[in-house]
């Protein structure tokens, strides 16, 4: 290639705790929430579906 590849179209990425950060303790439990396992990579739970 002549030119380098870019990303256009905006994206970015949100921490992990953006969903359960600001939210009363109460309702942290059904909020969408992202688990990091042993390889590093994210996995989104929503509501009871988040291992313990």
């Amino acid at each position: 290639m002549d030119y380098a590849p870019i990303d256009a179209d905006g994206h970015y990425y949100e921490p992990d705790d953006c969903f359960s950060r600001h939210i009363e303790a109460r309702y942290r439990d059904a909020t969408v929430r992202v688990r990091r396992g042993d390889d590093g990579l994210g996995r989104v739970f929503v509501g009871d579906g988040a291992p313990s």
